[in-house]
Formats: structure tokens, sequence, C-alpha cells
């Protein structure tokens, strides 16, 4: 846990403590920022997952056994990429090739 993460909680709580004190404007001035902290807090690993997720880098061809499309890119694999004329022009996954 980082300290944003930690300084979210305790806003927060602080929040809470504050509803039950019946100051509802501040208390969710206090939440509303204690969500964003939260947030912003997560959002380099939500970066993160959709990178090392992406489809689009992934080779699935049964045919090579490449794991990156940079590969078969380079090395120019005729069973699943896509030529048009003498230049490639991109990569598919297709398993119905």
């Amino acid at each position: 846990m980082n300290i944003l993460m930690i300084g979210s909680i305790i806003m927060m709580g602080l929040g809470i403590f504050l509803m039950i004190g019946r100051t509802f404007l501040p208390a969710s001035v206090v939440i509303i920022l204690g969500i964003l902290m939260t947030l912003y807090s997560r959002y380099p690993s939500f970066k993160n997952m959709k990178a090392k997720t992406d489809p689009a880098k992934i080779c699935m061809c049964s045919i090579c056994n490449h794991t990156k499309s940079k590969i078969c890119l380079d090395s120019r694999c005729h069973c699943c990429i896509i030529i048009k004329e003498d230049t490639v022009v991109g990569h598919h996954n297709s398993p119905l090739q």
C-alpha cells in the first residue's frame, strides 16, 4: 500500500466521522476527495494491466509458435501476417486461417 492509498482511506474515514457529526457538506467534500485519491492511486496499476493484456501484441498462431507479433513481423512469417504486394500491412490472430 502506498502513502496515497493510506491517505485516501483516512480521508474517507474522516468523512464518515463528519457524517456522524451531521456536517454533511464538509463530509461529502472529504469523502469525494478520498474517492478521487483512491482512483488516482490505482490508476498506474490499471494502465499497466491494460498494457499487459493488449491482444494486438500477442501472436496466437499455432503454426509459427511465436509469442509476440513483433517477432512475426520482423521475420515475415507468412502464416500470420498480412502482406499486400511486397509490403507487410499487419498481423492477425485468426484461428480460422
